[in-house]
């Protein structure tokens, strides 16, 4: 059966089908729907998400919310866990991948070796700002420290790191 979406994978290869099958952030417990959705709770049972034949990635941990008309799938992508990609949908079923939110630091950061969790919400000191909160891990310490650092961003689709000074 082929996938039922139309997210275009960014690695040129025919996508293969990957499920969640765990209910969605912002899911009900009683219909498995999501909130403003108009789909029939079977057709939401399944949220599906491509990824390329053979790449042997997966999705790692989600962040789902709604903004503006469009839902945001923040996620990471295993087992590299050096960025935290993006895709977008209109009906939480069919999702279109945009440019990722972020990716490790550079060489010597903080966060230079892997990407963990991020949650995502909007900054309640700067009206129209989002902020994203994710794990970060350094080469330096061989990924033995993990520091909570800041992403903001104004539209939710473009990010930028925060500087970070930290007192270990």
């Amino acid at each position: 059966m082929p996938p039922r979406n139309a997210l275009e994978s960014p690695f040129g290869s025919p996508p293969v089908e990957l499920c969640l099958d765990h209910p969605v952030s912002g899911a009900s417990r009683s219909t498995g729907r999501l909130a403003g959705s108009t789909a029939p709770s079977s057709e939401i049972d399944r949220i599906v998400y491509t990824e390329t034949e053979g790449s042997r990635k997966a999705i790692g941990d989600v962040d789902v919310l709604y903004h503006d008309g469009l839902y945001h799938l923040f996620h990471l992508v295993l087992p590299n866990h050096d960025f935290i990609a993006h895709a977008v949908s209109t009906d939480a079923i069919n999702w279109r991948r945009v440019n990722n939110a972020l990716f490790i630091g550079d060489p010597g950061s903080w966060d230079d070796l892997m990407l963990w969790t991020m949650a995502v919400s909007p900054d309640p000191h700067r009206s129209g700002q989002w902020r994203m909160f994710y794990t970060g891990l350094s080469r330096r310490e061989q990924g033995q420290l993990q520091r909570i650092g800041l992403a903001v961003s104004d539209a939710l689709f473009h990010w930028h790191k925060a500087p970070g000074n930290w007192l270990d």
